[in-house]
Order: structure tokens, then sequence, then C-alpha cells
């Protein structure tokens, strides 16, 4: 994989209930507005404080740190439809794309130079990422938006806001979720076997690859369990056991 994946997840107080992955329609773009911050800063950030704000995932040029589960809601872009919208051009996907039913993707910016903008590199680790998302939950190229579509927000402000910035938008990011190129190999590829290790106190198995199925047993923090199947989510334990969410692990 081009990137690290790791999990350090928010403050409770910084995000909402649980919901269905089923409500998965749309995935947000949005940055950091750091000049020279990581992923991990900003996961820390949201850990240690209590901000009523979050993000699904950061991205840098090494990592992508989860800072909220999938399955439940984070909250980045609610907010009043801002008024220049006329002139911008933003605001299209306001009252459709919601905090219920996306997931928010928030690019950092690596290195301290006086301008916000992400590298290369992050921009790619970012492309792997959503494409990975689109397939897991068959979101098309089409619902992959900015947080500027959905209230004005020039966010991200390097890409929103102007027609110039709109066709870097384009240029830059919307335009090479197709390219197959930027795809990488996952664990859920086949049928190979991974680890992972538990990172909730207690993480309920059950019969089947959701929350509807009924709980069979449980297993414990840092304890390490084989996972031979994925469905999306959701991984299933080599022991037959049953499946539990992935949301609450991290790949050994």
């Amino acid at each position: 994989m081009a990137y690290k994946y790791k999990q350090n997840l928010a403050n409770r107080k910084n995000y909402g209930g649980r919901r269905s992955l089923a409500a998965i329609k749309y995935i947000g773009l949005h940055y950091t507005g750091n000049d020279g911050d990581s992923a991990d800063a900003n996961a820390n950030y949201f850990k240690k404080n209590i901000v009523k704000a979050s993000a699904h995932y950061f991205v840098d040029d090494t990592s992508v740190v989860q800072s909220v589960p999938d399955d439940h809601v984070a909250w980045s872009v609610g907010g009043k439809k801002y008024a220049n919208c006329a002139k911008t051009g933003g605001g299209t996907f306001y009252g459709k794309c919601t905090n219920t039913n996306s997931i928010s993707v928030e690019l950092c910016d690596t290195v301290k130079n006086g301008s916000v903008y992400p590298s290369a590199k992050s921009i790619e680790n970012a492309l792997i990422l959503v494409r990975k998302l689109m397939k897991k939950y068959n979101i098309p190229a089409a619902r992959v938006i900015r947080h500027f579509d959905v209230t004005g927000k020039a966010c991200p402000a390097y890409w929103s806001g102007t027609p110039a910035k709109d066709a870097l938008w384009k240029k830059e990011f919307h335009d090479k979720l197709s390219e197959n190129v930027l795809e990488t190999p996952s664990a859920s590829a086949g049928k190979t076997d991974y680890k992972v290790k538990i990172t909730a106190s207690s993480l309920n198995v059950r019969s089947g690859p959701g929350t509807s199925y009924k709980t069979v047993t449980s297993v414990k923090k840092n304890q390490v369990y084989t996972i031979v199947e994925e469905k999306g989510s959701w991984g299933k334990l080599k022991s037959d056991a049953g499946w539990i969410s992935l949301a609450y692990t991290v790949k050994c």
C-alpha cells in the first residue's frame, strides 16, 4: 500500500452517532487549512480537544489516519449555505450531501513554506483512499465532491471559488478518480488472510456482517485475530466464530 493506515479516534464529543453503512452516498474533500501539518497531528488534536467538529480521515505524504469510524457520523459539512454561492458556484449539493450520508477526507499540507497546498504525494494518497471508499460503498465519481459544493465554503480553498480553481480541482483530483494506475492492492483483494488487533475495549462478534445480526460473543482490546473475508467494513474471523466491525481494529 502506498500509505500507512492508522486509527486514532477523536474525542467522542466531536462526532455523532452510529449510522448504517448503507447510508453512505457521498465522499467530501476538505483541507486542514494549515501551512505545515500532518495526519497524526490533526488526529491528535481532535482526540485531545473538544471542538464539536470532525472528519473521518486525515491524509498526508505517508499516512492515512482514521479519526471517526465509517459507521459513525462526522461533523464536517453541516452549517448554512453561504450567501455568495450564486457568484462562486458553490452549494450545488446543499441539502443533498449531509453529515449523515457522507464520508469526509481532509488533506494535510506537510511542507511549511508560507503557502497552503498539498504535496503531490498527499494528493496521490487521497486518490487511493477515495477510490477504495468509492468501491467499498458503491459511490460514483459524480458524488465525490468538495465541502465547497455543499455549503459554498472555500474548502479546499486551493480548489474552489473561481473558474481557475475549479479547473485545478478537476485536473489534479477529480478527473483522476477513474485512473486505474492509482489503485493499490488491499487486504480484501481475493482471499488473502490478514491479522488485525482490536482497538475497542470490547467488540461484539456477530453472526453476519452488520449490526442487524445477532451477537454471538465478544473480543477484547489488543487481542489479535485473522480476517479471511471482507464485506463492507466487516471482517470474518478465521475461526468461523462470526464477523467483527473493522472500524475498531488496526492491521498488524
